[in-house]
């Protein structure tokens, strides 16, 4: 069967559609007036229908790993799902921007909506290895789960009456988060976020 190609414009967007066999020829454009659009998709003259996929969340995803899900110091890094990388405090500092992923196999979900509250995980920080206290502890780079080195967790505070200045050794708010430094022996769940074009992860 000839390959058929439409250039068509639909809701101000030029989509390309192609039936039969896949080669690199471009057929002249057909008339826009041949062309319907139904929830079903794109009909054509000749009776066929040409799904078109959902418009997807340009929003990058994140979540944390489930209570099934948690990883010491030297597991952190591995922990995230194809697609996801352990996330940087910075990448995920604004949940407003972002899109919580409980679609994803062991990501956990909160009760009233996606996002969990008060439920914290290891965050990468930026900082050099072996950071020292308020300095953003990452358990040297979370490659070791040794018990006399630190990483830090966060989590989205709940309690919305609690004062930066009630937080007790080397915690405090970043954000809408708190952070809080654990020993890196300690198995805790982790932030995840998608990857994009050009990430370091």
């Amino acid at each position: 069967m000839t390959e058929k190609r439409w250039l068509y414009f639909a809701l101000g967007v030029t989509t390309v559609i192609s039936i039969g066999a896949v080669t690199n020829q471009l057929l002249p454009a057909a008339p826009a007036s041949g062309l319907a659009l139904s929830g079903q998709g794109v009909h054509f003259p000749d009776g066929t229908v040409q799904v078109t996929a959902a418009p997807r969340d340009p929003r990058l995803g994140f979540y944390v790993t489930s209570d099934l899900n948690t990883f010491d110091g030297a597991e952190a890094l591995g922990a995230c799902t194809a697609g996801y990388h352990m996330a940087q405090v910075w990448e995920i500092l604004d949940p407003s921007s972002l899109r919580y992923s409980s679609e994803v196999p062991g990501a956990f979900a909160g009760e009233d909506g996606p996002i969990p509250a008060w439920v914290g995980g290891w965050v990468r920080t930026g900082a050099a290895p072996n950071a020292s206290p308020n300095l953003g502890p990452n358990c040297h780079s979370y490659s070791t789960n040794a018990d006399l080195l630190h990483g830090t967790l966060v989590y989205l505070e709940r309690n919305w009456s609690i004062e930066a200045s009630a937080a007790a050794g080397h915690n405090g708010w970043l954000g809408p988060w708190f952070a809080q430094e654990w020993t890196c022996e300690n198995s805790l769940r982790v932030w995840c976020v998608e990857d994009y074009p050009g990430a370091g992860v």
